[in-house]
């Protein structure tokens, strides 16, 4: 990874140290209030790369604490923050949980959502940045996962937190649109481990309901690319009525054709950004589902601000 600040530089005064510091954070990460442990020889360093839309942060620091704040991230596109530390051990507090976060374990955050970050030892750790739209088509609701604890170190967790590795120690090797690919499969990843847990679907007021829209969403995501996907298709695959459809749809953001609208444009987008070779924007929209261009290219644009042509040709990429 490269390293992007680096606060060891002997005699700079504490309180510098601390703009220094959160210009850095700010920089790799995003903006939060910043407290200091006790130590006044406080050092850091914050390391980044870039994995297509997914930001991938090492920070090695002192004793520190953050607070995020409403006007913090006021008017931004809310991420994903998956949080692994390789030292040390962390706290952290969200949607009213607080929990501690060691080696071999994992979490996620909000950044849209207020909370508060810290450790009293020094740390090592990874910081993920995924767009939440980005695991959204992945998983249902991310927020519902944020402040909890995962286990890395058996089943799916292991297998994650192992390709984390294999990532993180050959990614300077990687060329540029296959480390797109690499932040994909993390997003795809990181998915199947939240759905895998069964915390969340115990805790859940209807779990008859939870379980048949997670059946439901499952088939949608098989068969994204097929143009007659329609509600009365689904409704038959998954063995349920049509108007028990709609009323799933109630426990998420989405009716049901925004479901499929959506998914099926940040698919378009992500296979946009990661083609190469000769493709074109006509085949890809058909591939994702689309069967009129012309209402494909309105949509991306209206959702992105940028044409399925500009994405492919990389025109204005901000990655």
């Amino acid at each position: 990874m490269l390293r992007v600040l680096d606060t060891t530089t002997a005699g700079i005064a504490l309180e510098d140290k601390l703009d220094f510091w959160r210009s850095a954070i700010k920089s790799v990460v995003y903006e939060l209030d910043i407290t200091f442990g006790s130590s006044a020889d406080f050092q850091g360093i914050a390391e980044n790369c870039s994995l297509g839309k997914v930001q991938w942060t090492r920070i090695q620091s002192m004793p520190i604490h953050y607070q995020r704040h409403k006007r913090h991230y006021a008017g931004q596109d809310a991420q994903i923050l998956l949080c692994v530390p390789l030292l040390g051990r962390t706290e952290f507090t969200q949607f009213g949980r607080h929990i501690h976060c060691s080696r071999g374990q994992f979490m996620i955050e909000h950044s849209n959502e207020p909370y508060r970050f810290g450790y009293d030892s020094n740390v090592d750790l990874w910081a993920i940045r995924i767009p939440e739209d980005m695991l959204r088509i992945r998983v249902r609701d991310p927020a519902r996962f944020c402040a909890l604890t995962f286990d890395g170190q058996t089943d799916m967790g292991k297998f994650f937190l192992d390709y984390l590795d294999a990532v993180a120690g050959n990614i300077q090797q990687v060329p540029e649109p296959m480390r797109s690919l690499a932040g994909t499969q993390l997003a795809d990843l990181l998915a199947m481990v939240l759905e895998g847990d069964t915390r969340i679907l115990n805790s859940t007021s209807s779990s008859i309901k939870a379980v048949h829209l997670a059946r439901v969403e499952q088939h949608l995501r098989e068969h994204l690319s097929d143009p007659e996907l329609s509600v009365q298709s689904t409704a038959a695959a998954c063995g349920i009525s049509m108007r028990y459809l709609h009323l799933l749809f109630k426990e998420t953001d989405w009716t049901f054709s925004q479901w499929v609208r959506e998914h099926r444009l940040q698919l378009a987008y992500e296979s946009l950004r990661r083609a190469t070779g000769k493709v074109s924007v006509a085949q890809l929209a058909y591939h994702v589902g689309f069967n009129d261009h012309a209402q494909f290219t309105r949509a991306f644009r209206a959702k992105y601000s940028r044409t399925p042509s500009d994405v492919l040709n990389r025109s204005g990429d901000d990655s």
